[in-house]
C-alpha cells in the first residue's frame, strides 16, 4: 500500500528543503510576472505619451521658409528659385505649384530639379526627394522655374522691376494654402545698374553678412528693423559705414537721423552665444531700408541672400517652435 505525502528513505528536513526551493520559484515567478506586467504598462504609457506630444507638436498647416532674393532678367536665360517648406511627417502632400499675386500665371514647382542648390542622394528608394526628416516635421524642397508672359515682361520693362512673393500654394492633393514668400525682385539690367546696392554676402551657421557698394554717395532715410526684432536677443546686429563707422542695433533703432554712405555699406549679423547654429533665424529677417541717390528716392531692403534648404532636423524643430511662440 502506498502512502501519499511521506517517501521512505527521505526525511523532514529534506522535505522542508524542497517545499521552499518551490515555494521560491513560485514568488520569482510571481515577481517577473509583476514586472512584466509593470513594463508592459509603462511601454504602453511611454507610447501614449509619445502621440500625445507628437499630436501636440504637430503643425496646422504647411510652414514655408521665407525667400528673399533679387535677379536681373536676362532674355534666354532661366530664373530659378529654389523653395522650402515644413509639414508633419505624416502630411505626405507635396508643393506642385505657386499662383503669386503679382505674376500673370502659375508657377510650377519641381520636386525633382533642385539639384543646383544642394545635392541629391536617390540612393534609397524610402526617400526618393533626399527629405529632411525629423521626429516630427519634415523639410521639403523644391525648385519654381519662374515663367514670365507677356504680361509680366511688359511690367517689368515700364517700371523697371517687378517683385512678388505672397501668393497661393496648390498641394499635389488639390489643396490650396496662403503663403508669403517674402520679397522676390526681378530687374531690367538697366534698372538694376542704376539702384542695385548689393554687391557680395556670405554666411555660416551663426553669421553672415551682406556688402552693399554704392558707387555714389547716398542717404540712409529709414530702416525698417520690425523683423529682427523678435531675434534681437539671439543676435547681434550692426552696418558698418564706409569702413569705420559702426552703427549697433540698438543705435540704430533709436537713430532718427539720415546715414550718409560715401563708397561701402556692410549689414553683419552674428550668434549672440558663440558657435550656436542660428541659420534657421536668418530667413525670417528682412530690413527694409529707404535711401536717396542722386536726388532721387529708392527702396531696397537687407536680407539673407540664401535660402532654408541647408536646414537640418535641429533647424526644422527650433524654427517650428519659434514660429508656434509667435503665432499661437
Amino acid at each position: 500500500m502506498r502512502y501519499y505525502g511521506y517517501v521512505e528513505g527521505v526525511d523532514d528536513h529534506l522535505l522542508d528543503q524542497m517545499m521552499k526551493r518551490k515555494g521560491n520559484v513560485l514568488m520569482a515567478y510571481r515577481k517577473v510576472k509583476q514586472y512584466s506586467i509593470l513594463i508592459a504598462l509603462a511601454t504602453l504609457l511611454f507610447a501614449v505619451g509619445n502621440i500625445t506630444y507628437a499630436s501636440y507638436q504637430a503643425i496646422p498647416e504647411p510652414l514655408f521658409i521665407p525667400i528673399n532674393d533679387e535677379v536681373v532678367y536676362r532674355e534666354n536665360s532661366n530664373i530659378s528659385i529654389a523653395v522650402s517648406y515644413i509639414t508633419n511627417n505624416r502630411d505626405t502632400r507635396r508643393l506642385n505649384a505657386i499662383h503669386f499675386d503679382n505674376l500673370d500665371t502659375m508657377q510650377d514647382v519641381n520636386s525633382n530639379g533642385y539639384s543646383y542648390v544642394f545635392h541629391i542622394d536617390n540612393s534609397t528608394n524610402d526617400n526618393p526627394y533626399n527629405d529632411v526628416i525629423g521626429r516630427y516635421y519634415t523639410l521639403k524642397r523644391g525648385k519654381i522655374d519662374i515663367y514670365l508672359t507677356k504680361i509680366d515682361l511688359n511690367c517689368i520693362e515700364r517700371n523697371g522691376s517687378i517683385t512678388f512673393g505672397s501668393g497661393t500654394a496648390m498641394m499635389d492633393d488639390g489643396t490650396m494654402i496662403p503663403v508669403d514668400l517674402g520679397q522676390i525682385t526681378i530687374y531690367t539690367q538697366e534698372y538694376w545698374d542704376q539702384v542695385g546696392l548689393i554687391e557680395g554676402s556670405g554666411g555660416s551657421n551663426d553669421h553672415f553678412d551682406v556688402d552693399f557698394k554704392t558707387g555714389t554717395p547716398i542717404e540712409i532715410k529709414s530702416l525698417e528693423l520690425d523683423s529682427f526684432v523678435p531675434h534681437h536677443d539671439a543676435i547681434n546686429m550692426k552696418l558698418i559705414v564706409d569702413g569705420n563707422k559702426e552703427y549697433q542695433y540698438d543705435d540704430l533703432k533709436v537713430n532718427s537721423n539720415p546715414m550718409t554712405v560715401n563708397k561701402n555699406l556692410k549689414a553683419v549679423f552674428t550668434s549672440k552665444e558663440p558657435n550656436a547654429s542660428i541659420r534657421w533665424r536668418f530667413p525670417m529677417i528682412s530690413i527694409d531700408m529707404e535711401y536717396e541717390k542722386n536726388g532721387c528716392a529708392y527702396n531696397t531692403w537687407i536680407y539673407y541672400p540664401f535660402y532654408g534648404t541647408e536646414m537640418d532636423e535641429y533647424d526644422v524643430e527650433a524654427y517650428v517652435e519659434f514660429w508656434r511662440a509667435e503665432n499661437e
